[in-house]
């Protein structure tokens, strides 16, 4: 899917007023016993978990673009995949020059990397090191980039992981 980083950025300004409202409207009132209180939270939970994810990555893929956008003026098409994680031919964001890829990048917003994150990790860096152009692997924390960089490097891959 083509990115238009100035529409998407509209959109996720919407979207995150959306979900802070949907957290204010379950936040209203807070239930005295501890049953209703948990039961008020799987409420919160299951009306915003899927977005809080989807919104947080969004948002990052966006601020990468922006960002390599400066450093690489001559991407002049870029396409993204916000609502997925990795696949063989296809990453969180591929940037162009016409039709020859230039970066190909993968994001995350996870910030610990431990159990089901780090194999995660693992394999989204599997993937990304079979695709084209120069890749980049974007992380939040210093945690997550020294395990990337541990990761990328103990299996030799050509993956430079940066840190926002």
């Amino acid at each position: 899917m083509e990115l238009r980083i100035i529409e998407e950025e509209k959109k996720i300004k919407e979207d995150l007023t959306e979900i802070f409202q949907k957290i204010q409207q379950h936040t209203e009132t807070i239930p005295t016993t501890t049953k209703e209180q948990v039961e008020k939270l799987s409420l919160l939970r299951s009306d915003i978990y899927e977005d809080l994810n989807q919104l947080q990555h969004i948002s990052l893929i966006l601020e990468v673009a922006k960002l390599l956008q400066k450093e690489f003026p001559e991407i002049n098409n870029w396409r993204w995949h916000p609502k997925q994680t990795s696949k063989p031919d296809e990453a969180d964001l591929t940037g162009f020059n016409d039709k020859k890829i230039i970066i190909s990048s993968e994001v995350t917003t996870s910030q610990n990397p431990v159990g089901t994150i780090d194999s995660r990790m693992k394999k989204t860096l599997e993937s990304l090191s079979t695709k084209r152009g120069k890749r980049f692997y974007f992380v939040l924390t210093k945690s997550m980039y020294d395990r990337a960089k541990t990761k990328i490097r103990n299996n030799n891959w050509d993956i430079i992981p940066r840190q926002i």
